[in-house]
């Protein structure tokens, strides 16, 4: 699958500077402390130094370190990367503790055209590999720092009226004020709950909303059908504004996260 992959990113480079094993601090500052990878994902251990190292549990945490740090990549807009990633979970269907990933990342974007672009090169890869009768792509926006940080505080005090019911899991998402990750829940009860909370649209300002109906313009003039999920997050503290998923039954199989916050955070202090 990666030979076929590689046919539609031509104008990517590919990164190989990205190792297997990284400090533990670059996913907690990256990801977000309290994000599932962190706190109950990661495969942590202490080196002969004592340093706290961990196996990669995702890839753009490594990504923007690397175009960080390297001067040798400054001209390098996009860059695409294969290789393995780990998490501490229970094997089941499609949960691995060891997982192979391809993705590719857009350097110094243009959000005006840059989430097109990418839609559009995922849409023809599924094509070409014949996944794409069944998949379904959806799409969301989580605006701004500001306004996810108004969102929040709307989902604290729409979700604390149901404190009780939601599950244990969601209880403790709440307790540590990481109310977007419980919208991620799948317990039935919690999707329940779920369905009548504010969805995020309604505090994007008019800036945001713009570049989110830009998109979806883009996307129709493209032929490329999609549907709005008001409460698709993702959940890393880095992403904002378009948030994307090509869904099938067995989960997706392909998402996108727009993550200006996330090269501020890193770039305050290389890694």
């Amino acid at each position: 699958m990666k030979e076929q992959c590689e046919l539609y990113v031509g104008s990517f480079v590919f990164l190989t500077v990205t190792p297997i094993v990284e400090r533990e601090e670059l996913f907690s500052r990256g990801v977000g402390e309290d994000s599932d990878i962190v706190s109950k994902e990661m495969y942590t251990f202490l080196d002969k130094s004592g340093r706290k190292l961990c196996l990669r549990p995702e890839f753009t945490s490594s990504v923007v370190r690397a175009v960080l740090n390297n001067r040798a990549l400054d001209s390098a807009n996009r860059v695409y990367y294969y290789g393995s990633a780990y998490r501490y979970e229970n094997p089941q269907h499609g949960r691995y503790r060891e997982f192979h990933q391809f993705g590719g990342e857009i350097i110094r974007c243009n959000p005006d055209s840059d989430d097109t672009e990418i839609i559009s090169l995922c849409h023809s890869i599924l094509r070409h590999l014949d996944l794409l009768p069944q998949s379904e792509l959806l799409l969301n926006s989580l605006g701004n720092e500001a306004e996810m940080k108004d969102y929040r505080k709307a989902l604290l005090s729409y979700f604390s009226k149901y404190y009780d019911s939601l599950s244990n899991e969601s209880q403790a998402r709440f307790d540590r004020g990481s109310v977007l990750r419980i919208l991620d829940s799948k317990q039935p009860n919690d999707q329940t709950i779920i369905a009548t909370s504010p969805p995020i649209t309604s505090f994007l300002s008019s800036t945001s909303l713009r570049r989110f109906e830009r998109l979806q313009s883009d996307l129709s003039d493209l032929s490329i059908p999609f549907r709005i999920d008001p409460r698709l997050v993702r959940g890393l503290d880095y992403y904002d504004h378009t948030v994307f998923e090509f869904a099938t039954k067995a989960g997706a199989v392909i998402v996108l996260r727009s993550f200006e916050k996330k090269v501020i955070v890193l770039g305050r202090r290389m890694l």
